[in-house]
C-alpha cells in the first residue's frame, strides 16, 4: 500500500473510533435518560399526566380593597418547585398541571389526578383528602393541634426553641384517590413550612433514588433538623405500604 493509501487507512480508522466514541456516549447518555425518567415515572404511575390538579394550601388571604388576595407560603413554594421539576423529568411536555389554591378550587378539580400541597391546617382540601383515607394510609393530623402529624397512633411533634423551629416532620402520601376512582393522590406536607418544603425534597433525595421497588401505595416521614432557618437534615422515620398493597 503506498503512503497515501496508509494515511487513508489511518483517517478512515480514526474516524471509526471517533464515531463510536460519539455514539457510545450519545446510547449512553439516553439510558440514563430513560432511567432517570423511570425512576420519576414510578412514583406518579399517572394514567393520563395531562389532567393532573395540584392544590396548594391558602396561608393568607389579604383584602385589597377591591377583591381578596390568596397567597400561599414559602415552605409550599419549595415543595412545588420540587413537585414539578419531577413531573417534567417524568412526563416531559405532556404533562401541563392545574393549579389551584385550596379557598378556590372548584370541586371537579378534586376529581382528577390530585396533588396536594400543605396539611389540614390550611389546606381545606388536604383536610377532606385526609379525613377520607386516614385509615387506609395510617396517617393523620390532630383534631385539636393540626400541625401534629399522627402515624400508626404515634404523634410526632414539632420542636421549638427561643420562638424558633428546631426540628420539623416531612410527610408524604401516594394512594388512590378517594373522589375518584382510577386515579391517583398525592400529599406533600409538613409540621410547619420547613416541613412541608422538606416533604418536596423527599422525592428528589429519597424516594426516586433510594427506593429500587418503590410501592404504588406507601406513606413516607421524615425528622426534618432545622437550623438558621434551613431545613438542613432529612431523616425517615417511617416508610410503610400501605393495607393492601403487595
Amino acid at each position: 500500500m503506498t503512503a497515501f493509501g496508509d494515511t487513508l487507512l489511518n483517517i478512515a480508522q480514526t474516524l471509526d473510533v471517533g464515531i463510536a466514541l460519539v455514539t457510545g456516549a450519545g446510547v449512553g447518555a439516553g439510558l440514563l435518560s430513560w432511567l432517570r425518567r423511570r425512576r420519576h415515572r414510578r412514583l406518579w404511575r399517572l394514567g393520563n399526566p395531562s389532567d393532573v390538579a395540584i392544590c396548594v394550601a391558602t396561608s393568607t388571604a389579604t383584602d385589597t380593597g377591591r377583591y381578596t388576595r390568596l397567597a400561599t407560603g414559602i415552605g409550599q413554594v419549595r415543595a412545588l418547585a420540587e413537585i414539578h421539576h419531577s413531573l417534567k423529568v417524568a412526563y416531559g411536555d405532556a404533562v401541563d398541571p392545574a393549579l389551584y389554591m385550596s379557598e378556590s378550587m372548584p370541586a371537579e378539580a378534586l376529581r382528577k389526578d390530585l396533588i396536594l400541597i400543605g396539611g389540614a391546617k390550611n389546606n381545606a382540601a388536604a383536610a377532606r383528602f385526609i379525613d377520607a383515607v386516614k385509615d387506609q394510609v395510617g396517617a393523620a393530623f390532630d383534631a385539636e393541634d393540626p400541625n401534629l402529624i399522627i402515624v400508626d397512633g404515634t404523634p410526632y411533634p414539632a420542636e421549638t426553641a427561643d420562638g424558633a423551629v428546631t426540628r420539623d416532620y416531612a410527610m408524604v402520601i401516594a394512594t388512590e384517590n378517594p373522589f375518584c376512582a382510577g386515579r391517583r393522590a398525592f400529599l406533600f406536607a409538613g409540621s410547619h413550612t420547613y416541613g412541608t418544603g422538606a416533604a418536596g425534597r423527599l422525592i428528589r433525595e429519597q424516594l426516586v433514588r433510594r427506593f429500587r421497588f418503590l410501592p404504588a401505595r406507601f406513606t413516607m416521614l421524615a425528622e426534618v433538623t432545622v437550623d438558621q432557618h434551613l431545613d438542613l437534615v432529612l431523616r425517615p422515620v417511617v416508610m410503610r405500604k400501605q393495607a393492601g398493597e403487595r
